[in-house]
């Protein structure tokens, strides 16, 4: 046998990377790895002389509150003998044992180093242990930007990076709740690179991700990203920031109101993004070379390239602004590309750039410093823009305003939805308008 599918892991700065760490949902007992300590431990487990997966563990009594609960072993007791890792507590034997999921020596064996209950102290101890459909908690306290988890560049041990090689796991940051971050954007557990080279997370399963800020520390570190790896993964509410590198860095990623800010690579190096933002980069977005996709309701602003880039692979943009950064805001190199609702306003370079044949429809472009458009496209239904269109740019805020030549001319003037009998055309770019906005996205933060 193996841990269960239904484990729930509980990573917390104060807990003990030699705790039990977890708790198997519907295990019948009481969760005790919601705290910071072990719930008991000790340095004599002992197997029974008959059944080996029985065990005694020294100093504790046992009881049906202990079941559905992990214990870790750390050491391989007498005779080297035990094997060291986790293991969930099945039932109660005789008033005094604990029946484990499988053996963890041969019968008689003793010992050996065991604790049961209390979250672990790092997010690579939890991703070490694993097994597919398991979630990590991951816990932020009241004031996570000062107590960061540290991330080593070895993976999946204790104080190291996190590689989720098995399908399914959901990886969640909290604060002091499970269950408590019901915002975007705002304060979330921290993980923060403390050695060169490390993507603090690679992904080779297909695995879920929410409410994280990873940093990359670029003002001491080299070659650090947030996320690493090559297939699909999904992100809610993660901010990655300050990389050397890029900082969502995987092709087949899905990211949906999610920030990548101040990294020196590009922002967003993934197949589909959705009402995220990306701001300080190099390039904003960019697909990598990745298959086919989408950018919807996307903001890239104040990049040092260009806003959204292709390369070889074609991509639809519908609702994105693309401002104020160095290179064109949209730059189109994928065959058979689709903007539509876009807004590019006040880069150096073009509006938009196509190296192959986009279609573009309902553009909003001005005040880029080499024109309006360049390369071959089908455009239809341009909007020049001859005024600022945004309410507050330096301060980051990127809804219209309502001024004449301006805001006022792509406010309301989205293409709307085909056939479905609405009048509400929504507006040009990624941010609508108060009082009826859907989104509002705030100093680089979607709201």
């Amino acid at each position: 046998m193996s841990l269960s599918s239904t484990t729930v892991w509980e990573v917390r700065t104060a807990g003990s990377d030699n705790n039990g760490g977890g708790y198997v949902t519907g295990g019948g007992g009481t969760d005790r790895s919601q705290q910071d300590s072990a719930q008991g431990n000790g340095t004599n487990l002992t197997v029974d002389a008959s059944t080996n997966t029985d065990v005694t563990p020294d100093g504790f009594s046992v009881g049906s509150a202990d079941v559905g609960n992990l214990i870790q072993i750390t050491t391989t007791g007498t005779g080297a003998a035990f094997t060291t890792g986790f293991y969930e507590i099945k039932s109660i034997q005789g008033g005094t044992k604990w029946r484990l999921d499988r053996s963890p020596a041969a019968t008689s064996s003793a010992g050996a180093t065991w604790a049961m209950g209390g979250g672990l102290a790092t997010p690579g101890k939890a991703s070490g242990a694993i097994v597919a459909s398991n979630v990590i908690w991951i816990r932020g306290g009241g004031d996570p930007e000062s107590n960061p988890y540290s991330i080593s560049a070895s993976s999946n041990v204790a104080g190291g990076r996190m590689t989720i090689s098995v399908n399914g796991v959901h990886v969640k940051g909290y604060l002091t709740t499970r269950g408590d971050i019901t915002t975007i954007g705002g304060l979330r557990p921290v993980l923060k690179a403390a050695a060169n080279s490390v993507d603090i997370i690679t992904e080779s399963g297909n695995s879920f991700y929410s409410n994280l800020i990873l940093d990359g520390d670029k003002a001491n570190r080299t070659t650090t990203r947030g996320f690493g790896g090559t297939n699909g993964h999904q992100c809610f509410n993660i901010l990655v920031r300050n990389c050397n590198g890029n900082g969502f860095n995987n092709s087949g990623a899905n990211c949906s109101y999610c920030e990548a800010a101040d990294n020196a690579g590009r922002g967003f190096s993934v197949t589909e993004a959705s009402n995220c933002v990306a701001h300080g980069n190099t390039d904003g977005f960019n697909d990598n070379n990745a298959g086919s996709g989408s950018y919807v309701h996307c903001l890239s602003y104040s990049n040092s390239s260009t806003g959204f880039n292709t390369t070889t692979r074609s991509r639809v943009f519908d609702h994105c602004t693309a401002a104020l950064n160095g290179g064109s805001g949209f730059g189109v190199q994928g065959i058979g590309s689709v903007l539509t609702n876009v807004l590019s306003y006040g880069n150096t370079l073009y509006g938009i750039s196509a190296t192959t044949v986009a279609m573009v429809r309902n553009a909003a472009l001005g005040s880029n410093g080499s024109g309006a458009t360049n390369g071959t496209m089908d455009i239809s239904g341009t909007i020049t823009l001859t005024a600022d269109p945004f309410k507050n740019s330096a301060g980051g805020d990127y809804s219209p305003n309502p001024a004449s030549g301006g805001g006022g001319l792509i406010r309301d003037n989205g293409i709307g939805w085909l056939g479905s009998g609405t009048t509400t055309r929504g507006s040009v770019g990624a941010v609508e308008p108060p009082p009826n906005a859907v989104r509002l996205i705030n100093a680089g933060l979607v709201h």
